[in-house]
């Protein structure tokens, strides 16, 4: 019996002993402490304590961040932007419960800076005087900073960007300064720069701003802005405009007075400005006067005059190019003050435009001579383009003539926007020629004409019965002078055979008055 309760209690304990032992609840999170503590936005964070599994958020100072639980102990989290610098709580939450407040859990954040170095300060100049300055960063970044310096109305900064990574952020990057060369009278004065990084923690840096003293090149005047850049009208056409103002307050009511010469009329002739509208442009219109004188494309000048300011201005002067309504219909320039191409080869060439805006599309059909030919046959012109040259390049056809130099034509007409009525325009090109000659011309004598050259005397008889149409030729004999060998002959007849020594038929007409001879 001894024995059975001695099993019995046995096997008792040996369960017991073999059972698991009761779970443990699990409790809110504990934070620990935080490594590191302090750093920029951006920074990983190691997060120490206990009961994290399962967490399912992480905040700084209440702004949520990214993170990984490692394990029960461990969290890894981002610190998450910020506008501002100081210490933050970190709490971390879990199904079971928010860790609580304590010193453990505090973040201190860092607020980053550029570190810029301007030496005694920066100083440039509208005459082309530049500074420069070099720019670096305060604390080893989280990631590439990049740092933007914008242009600015007085200042030309260059570069604009500069890119900044863990590596070489302590390593100074040089910025060059430059004046801009504006039309202001604004005297010596000071332009602020500006800079904005972003990126690797460095969001909230600030705009850090650099002033520089800006010496001013420029004196009191006025300041007219034409169109495009230029001004051009048509007699008995459009207008154009023009701006006027002026380039610093005149610190009283001031008057600008247009005066224009006889060729030229405005649509006003005086403007106020005072120390609110002075540097407004004001618009006008100036018109070509349309007179009866074919003057050709010609000029007109405006001049600028200021009055009742508190400091003078010099005049200004802008000179307006005029389209003569008696000009040509089309503008013809030559690229050297004349076309000239050789039958050697090479090219010349002109420009075509029209010297007035048309009312539509114009067509302009290029015609060269049957000695010339042209790289372009048709142009055309349109209210946007059509003062602005387009080129016709000529070549000269290379034949076997030796004609000598001589002067050949390329037909111009435009058609097209109610442009019609316009002649055409004739451009003259001088041919230099490249053949020898291959023949004599000779004069004939009164009465009768030498047309032809027909060999040797032995072939003269071959010839009359070959072709009953001569009818007559003239044998030139030593001893007897010229002699009669044949019957009459048509009007015209001119035979190209080379001669050698000792020819000598002629053959005879009525109707030429030079002799066609044909050399070997």
């Amino acid at each position: 019996m001894r024995w059975r309760t001695l099993l019995l209690l046995g096997a008792v304990l040996a369960a017991i002993a073999l059972s698991p032992a009761p779970a443990r609840a699990q409790a809110a999170p504990v934070i620990n402490d935080v490594v590191p503590d302090t750093g920029l936005a951006g920074a990983v964070v190691s997060i120490i304590g206990s009961d994290f599994t399962g967490a399912t958020s992480v905040t700084f100072g209440g702004r949520s961040a990214t993170f990984q639980v490692l394990n029960d102990a461990n969290i890894q989290a981002t610190s998450p932007t910020t506008a501002q610098g100081g210490s933050v709580d970190i709490v971390v939450t879990t199904p079971n419960g928010t860790s609580g407040n304590s010193a453990a859990d505090d973040f201190t954040y860092v607020v980053p800076s550029l570190t810029i170095n301007q030496g005694n300060g920066l100083s440039v100049s509208e005459d082309g005087e530049s500074d420069s300055y070099t720019l670096a960063l305060s604390l080893l970044p989280t990631g590439t900073v990049t740092v933007r310096i914008p242009d600015s109305d007085d200042l030309d900064i260059t570069p604009n960007t500069l890119v900044f990574t863990t590596a070489n952020y302590t390593r100074p990057q040089l910025v060059t300064v430059n004046a801009v060369d504006d039309v202001n009278f604004e005297r010596t004065h000071t332009a602020i720069i500006t800079h904005r990084a972003s990126g690797g923690g460095y969001g909230p840096a600030g705009a850090h701003p650099v002033a520089v003293r800006v010496t001013d090149n420029d004196e009191f005047r006025i300041i007219v802005t034409q169109s495009a850049g230029s001004t051009h009208v048509i007699e008995g056409g459009r207008p154009d405009f023009l701006s006027v103002r002026l380039n610093a307050d005149p610190a009283a009511t001031a008057t600008v007075t247009i005066t224009a010469d006889d060729q030229l009329t405005t649509s006003a002739t005086t403007f106020e400005f005072g120390r609110k509208n002075w540097g407004s442009l004001i618009e006008f219109a100036v018109f070509a006067v349309d007179d009866d004188l074919a003057e050709g494309d010609h000029t007109g000048t405006l001049t600028f005059s200021l009055s009742g300011a508190s400091r003078e201005a010099p005049d200004t002067t802008v000179i307006v190019s005029i389209s003569d309504e008696h000009s040509p219909a089309l503008r013809l320039i030559h690229s050297d003050g004349a076309t000239t191409v050789s039958e050697d080869g090479g090219q010349d060439s002109y420009t075509v435009s029209l010297p007035r805006r048309p009312a539509g599309t114009v067509t302009v059909a290029i015609r060269p001579e049957d000695d010339l030919q042209v790289s372009v046959t048709e142009l055309i012109f349109t209210t946007r383009n059509w003062d602005q040259p387009q080129t016709v390049t000529v070549e000269a056809i290379d034949d076997d003539l030796s004609e000598g130099d001589q002067v050949h034509h390329v037909h111009h007409l435009a058609t097209g926007a109610g442009l019609d009525d316009f002649a055409a325009v004739t451009l003259n090109v001088t041919i230099l020629d490249n053949d020898v000659p291959n023949h004599h011309l000779l004069p004939l004598p009164a009465g009768f004409s030498l047309v032809g050259w027909f060999g040797t005397p032995t072939t003269s008889r071959a010839i009359i019965d070959g072709n009953p149409d001569i009818v007559r030729i003239w044998h030139w004999d030593q001893a007897n002078g010229w002699r009669l060998d044949s019957r009459d002959l048509p009007p015209r007849l001119r035979a190209d055979i080379p001669i050698v020594l000792g020819d000598g038929f002629w053959v005879v007409t009525s109707a030429a008055t030079d002799l066609f001879v044909p050399l070997p």
